[in-house]
Formats: structure tokens, sequence, C-alpha cells
């Protein structure tokens, strides 16, 4: 009996030790990212879509919307890929014509998150040069999905509105996309 509550206890810490080093190693893949907006040219600049609330983009989307529409100043012949659900879409378009007079905009309907949002635009964008808008916290999430779908986007990474708890949360989806849906990393 001692011994099998040994065994279960080793079991454990050995799992214990392999979460944190995955989060530790997620969170390091999260610093690792362009930060400046690029001047070359780009084609398509995919925005994923984040809950709002009520009738204006939230912090968090107002965020990713600002950083497209600064790199759309440096890329002005690059389209604006909106991913989201219909809500987050009408405010992403309201946001961005207001911001851009007769602003170049494709619409990807995906309201499953993360994945279907790089599923959808990589169909509008499949022969262009592209770059992925997105918030801090979100870059290691993007980055699996990325390798799993094998395309071959920048990401660009405005701050998030997080906290530490909120980064933990992130990389523990991280863990559970990785696990889960691709079958480890």
């Amino acid at each position: 009996m001692v011994v099998l509550i040994t065994f279960l206890v080793i079991i454990v810490l050995v799992c214990l030790l392999a979460m944190m080093y995955f989060m530790w190693v997620i969170l390091e893949n999260m610093r690792v990212v362009c930060k400046e907006v690029p001047t070359k040219n780009i084609d398509y600049i995919v925005i994923l879509g984040c809950i709002s609330l009520g009738t204006k983009v939230s912090k968090q989307l107002q965020n990713r919307l600002d950083l497209a529409l600064e790199i759309f100043n440096k890329n002005s012949d690059a389209e604006f890929v909106c991913t989201g659900s219909r809500k987050e879409l009408s405010l992403m378009r309201e946001y961005l014509e207001s911001k851009v007079n007769n602003a170049p905009i494709i619409t990807c309907y995906s309201s499953f998150g993360t994945w279907s949002g790089i599923l959808m635009s990589s169909i509008e964008t499949f022969d262009g040069d592209v770059i992925l808008c997105t918030s801090d916290y979100h870059i290691a999430r993007c980055r699996l999905v990325l390798r799993y779908l094998d395309l071959r986007y920048s990401i660009i990474a405005c701050d998030g509105v997080n906290t530490p708890i909120h980064t933990f949360i992130e990389s523990i989806k991280c863990f559970l996309t990785a696990t889960l849906r691709f079958g480890g990393v």
C-alpha cells in the first residue's frame, strides 16, 4: 500500500513539473514576437476578434484594431481581414470605417475562437504576405494553431489588458489546446 501511494505521489509530482515546464516555455514564447510595425509590403492584416460587451469595441479589441490601423498606415495597399462573431465583426467594421474611408475589409465569420478565426482567415489570405494582430497574452496559442495549420503568418502583438492571473489562465488554455486538440506539442 505504501509503495502504491509513493508511486502515485511521484507520478503527480512528475506531471506537475512537466506542466510547470510547459507553462514556462509558453511564457518565454510569448516574449519573442514582433513589437515594431513592419514597413514591408503586407497584403493582409488579420485581426482576431475579442469579446465585446455592449455597443462599443472592448479595450482589448480596440488595442488590436489600433495596431492594425498603424500597420495599414505604413502599408496602405493592405486589406483588413476581421474574424469573430457577427457582433464582433459588426463592431470591428464600424470602428475601422470610422478611422479609414472606404477601408478594404474582408470579414470571416468564426465564432468558435482562435482556431476557427485563423482557419477562416487562411481561406481569404492564401496568396499573400499576412500579419496577424493579436494581444500579447494570445501569442502562444496563435503560434500553436499556425504551426498545426502550416501557415506562415507574421505575428504582431499589442499590449494586452491583462493581469498575471489572465496570463496564467491563457497558458493553461494553450496547454489544453496543445494536448487535447493537437495531441501534444
